[in-house]
């Protein structure tokens, strides 16, 4: 059964996540221009910095520069090609035109990163708008609506149900969705995108790795339970039974 709740799991998050990113990247998502502009933006500095801080070492570790390595350096590196473009006419790069790229890519990295991060985050709060919201009226409504089968539970014949003779509520839903699909962490991201500007990328990086151990303590917690009843269902009063 366990494997069944998992397949499950994957099969709602894929159809919820998937109806998110098309109403996100449509034009019903009035800041889409901006949220385009600014993903582009994030996206090409992120790979011209990976280029830069990991691949360039990598490739300088036997201090030399190959005209293969140069080339790669070259692709999607929209933001840093130019320094080696300067530096590596005579096709040798030396150790001290190597640590001069190191230091002005740092620098750069160190001035501009966040507040690169900061713009793409803000044109996405639409995303997570709708990501809570449309989890919400699937998790919550959808179960309301065919009394806990969802499309993943349907398809893998399994059925939330009360740990109690009571019919499950709206509510106990609600407990179980903001808990198993970590949507408090989404709400947080909402709050420090509307609120904080100072320190983000550190409180962003915070939260994010909370996600992530809640996301392990979530999956423990059905593992290590002789029930299989997680935390979610726990507080939810639920459980996931199968259905005949």
């Amino acid at each position: 059964m366990i494997f069944k709740r998992f397949l499950a799991y994957f099969i709602d998050i894929l159809a919820v996540t998937i109806l998110v990113t098309v109403i996100n990247d449509s034009k019903i998502n009035p800041n889409y221009d901006n949220y385009i502009n600014s993903s582009n933006k994030y996206t090409q500095y992120s790979n011209s910095v990976y280029k830069m801080k990991y691949i360039l070492p990598s490739y300088y570790d036997d201090k030399e520069l190959n005209t293969t390595e140069y080339q790669n350096l070259l692709k999607d590196n929209e933001y840093f090609s130019y320094l080696l473009v300067e530096r590596y006419d005579d096709n040798i790069l030396t150790e001290d035109e190597y640590n001069e790229i190191k230091e002005i890519v740092d620098k750069d990295y160190e001035e501009n990163y966040e507040g690169i991060y900061y713009d793409y985050e803000k044109n996405n709060i639409f995303y997570y708008i709708i990501y809570v919201v449309i989890f919400i009226l699937y998790f919550v409504g959808f179960n309301v609506i065919t009394h806990g089968a969802t499309l993943g539970k349907k398809i893998c014949r399994l059925k939330i149900v009360s740990t109690s003779s009571e019919e499950v509520k709206w509510y106990n839903y609600l407990v179980r969705a903001i808990i198993l699909y970590n949507l408090v962490f989404v709400v947080l991201r909402i709050g420090v995108i509307v609120a904080i500007k100072n320190n983000f990328l550190t409180i962003m990086n915070s939260i994010y790795y909370l996600d992530v151990a809640f996301s392990y303590v979530i999956i423990f917690s059905i593992l290590f339970n002789k029930d299989k009843i997680g935390i979610h269902d726990k507080l939810a009063k639920t459980k996931v039974e199968s259905v005949k």
